[in-house]
């Protein structure tokens, strides 16, 4: 509206008032019914004269949301008599006193603005016009409360903070750059909030918690921690970011986002093949293996056939004779060709030309094949996984997992929640962070960057502080091999905020933004927040050969020797039945 249009409005309002009085009409028969929440700006228009004017008053400051932005309310009568209602009357009220009981001389009528910084502080007023009959309006002012009501003069703004490490507290450690990898989320937040007390002439009171407090109940709300501040006016702000689930907004305003540098990924050290891939079947794919067992598969076929004919040869039966040897199987030759295939002895006898030729070509042809897997298997040896790209893979993979003790951590995968996906967070959280009931694996950021660096383990922390821990720990070979996947939680960028109906909201949102406008949060977000360097070197990886090497070696060994024990079990029993029976059988024909 422009500054004619309130002109005009206030003097329209002047008459009104002056014929309701005349008519002895009461203004709340007529706006009575004004009093409802609406999503656009109304004007409310009451009388100190009216006998339900403390009644509706009242109705409005518990609603909350009459008397702020975008609503206006003009109000007649004596400004020192609504001051001794002790109404709170907050900053971001938009409350205008059409003053008609206290004139001068030249009944000129006083037009000011009423409000409180918080309830116990006393009334401020903003002058906005004064208006008479001969000379209408000496001057008018147009009233916006965020451009009128700047000065909060030294009012304390208490600001709560998570601080998970009381090494944040010592020794300025909020301010410098000691100990970075700690609490960074609260440190460059603590920058920005002594910005904004400057800018609005307020004072910066801290307020420490341990936790955010994500614990909700339907009665108590959100009742400790950071959360529970804001939720029972303990804090006025948040001084850490937070998530924004959808069932926050109706509880908090999100103001910006100050970290949006950080995110949180598994974190790890890139592993060799083996821990996520069979190293034996990699050599070749599987066109090449199908091709081996079809060549394996046709001459131990043609060689039995050979051997087959040797075994009716009366020359070779006589031979085979005088050596006391047995007649070949086709089981004997399939075991030996698997020997000569693993460059081993065979365990049978060929005595004919054709034979002798057929098996030297299956050994000469997989002499070359055998040479070539070896090969590929060193080479294999030694390189690293690429096939890790999320946390499905990273779980399946034979890995060790942990996660940074935090707050928040130690809540989203121990519990239920709508922020993960549940299924997978139950599987890593029953199967590799506490497995059948042991102990939690959550670790300090620096013991879990050290696993990192030490050993195959991958790390669910936040970037930028494992960042930190590895730019002063790691080689440039080391960095290289860092790799990184998603995390388990769902998408989303923390906010700053604020309780819902604050009445500095508006002061702490334009302040904010100013400060990023500004480039002061750009300064201090490069001192606080660390990138890893690009890799210009190689991942050089050397490991010797262990159990997860060669794990599969050993299933094969395991299952062959559980397959003999139950075949030889059931050979048992069969040859135990049958010495049973031929027993009966002796004694029915003795007893007949």
């Amino acid at each position: 509206m422009s500054s004619q249009s309130q002109i005009k409005l206030i003097c329209d309002l002047i008459n009104l008032h002056r014929l309701l009085v005349n008519l002895e009409i009461s203004h709340s028969q007529l706006y009575g019914h004004l009093f409802t929440v609406t999503n656009f700006s109304r004007i409310f228009i009451t009388d100190m004269l009216c006998k339900f004017f403390n009644q509706l008053l009242q109705e409005a400051i518990s609603d909350k949301k009459l008397l702020t932005h975008p609503n206006k309310w003009i109000i007649f009568g004596n400004i020192a008599n609504l001051k001794s209602y002790s109404f709170y009357l907050p900053i971001n009220s938009n409350i205008v006193i059409i003053d008609t009981e206290t004139t001068t001389q030249n009944n000129t009528v006083s037009i000011r603005a009423v409000y409180q910084m918080k309830n116990s502080y006393g009334y401020f007023e903003d002058i906005i016009a004064e208006w008479s009959p001969v000379e209408k309006f000496n001057f008018f002012n147009q009233l916006t409360p965020i451009k009128n009501r700047t000065n909060f003069f030294g009012m304390p703004l208490r600001v709560s903070y998570v601080i998970t490490d009381n090494r944040s507290l010592q020794h300025d450690t909020l301010i410098n750059n000691r100990h970075k990898h700690i609490d960074k989320p609260s440190k460059i937040n603590y920058h920005m909030y002594d910005h904004l007390v400057d800018i609005w002439n307020m004072t910066h009171q801290i307020v420490i918690r341990k936790e955010w407090g994500m614990e909700f109940d339907p009665t108590k709300l959100y009742y400790k921690g950071m959360l529970g501040d804001l939720c029972h006016d303990r804090a006025d702000a948040a001084g850490t970011i937070q998530f924004t689930p959808k069932e926050r907004f109706k509880y908090f305003k999100f103001l910006v986002s100050t970290a949006w540098q950080m995110a949180v990924f598994f974190m790890f050290k890139a592993p060799p093949l083996p821990y996520s891939s069979n190293l034996f079947a990699m050599p070749f794919d599987i066109k090449a293996w199908i091709g081996c067992g079809v060549v394996l598969f046709s001459c131990c076929f043609v060689i039995w056939v050979i051997i087959k004919w040797e075994n009716g040869n009366p020359d070779f039966i006589r031979d085979r004779e005088e050596n006391e040897e047995n007649s070949t199987s086709f089981l004997d030759v399939l075991i030996g060709h698997i020997a000569a295939v693993a460059q081993m002895s065979c365990s049978f006898q060929i005595r004919s030309s054709s034979a002798k030729i057929a098996t030297f070509s299956l050994l000469l042809g997989f002499c070359y094949i055998y040479n070539a897997f070896c090969a590929r298997i060193v080479l294999l040896l030694q390189s690293t996984a690429t096939n890790l790209q999320n946390y499905k893979a990273l779980y399946e993979a034979k890995m060790d997992m942990g996660v940074e003790r935090t707050p928040y951590n130690i809540y989203y995968f121990s519990n239920p929640n709508s922020r993960t996906n549940e299924k997978w967070r139950k599987l890593i959280y029953d199967h590799k962070i506490a497995p059948n009931g042991r102990q939690e694996k959550f670790y300090a950021a620096s013991e879990g960057v050290k696993l990192i660096q030490h050993s195959f383990f991958a790390f669910h922390v936040e970037y930028t502080t494992a960042s930190d821990l590895i730019l002063s720990s790691f080689t440039s070979e080391e960095v290289c091999s860092i790799r990184q996947v998603e995390s388990i939680y769902k998408g989303d960028i923390p906010y700053l905020s604020c309780p819902v109906n604050s009445t500095f909201a508006e002061y702490l949102l334009i302040g904010l933004e100013r400060i990023l406008e500004t480039g002061l949060h750009s300064r201090q977000a490069r001192r606080t927040f660390s990138k890893l360097p690009k890799c210009t070197g190689k991942s050089k990886i050397f490991v010797s050969v262990g159990l997860v090497e060669c794990y599969f070696a050993f299933e094969v060994f395991l299952i062959g020797v559980l397959l003999s024990l139950i075949i030889i079990s059931f050979e048992l029993m069969i040859n135990f039945y049958l010495k049973r029976q031929k027993r009966n059988d002796i004694l029915i024909i003795s007893h007949n």
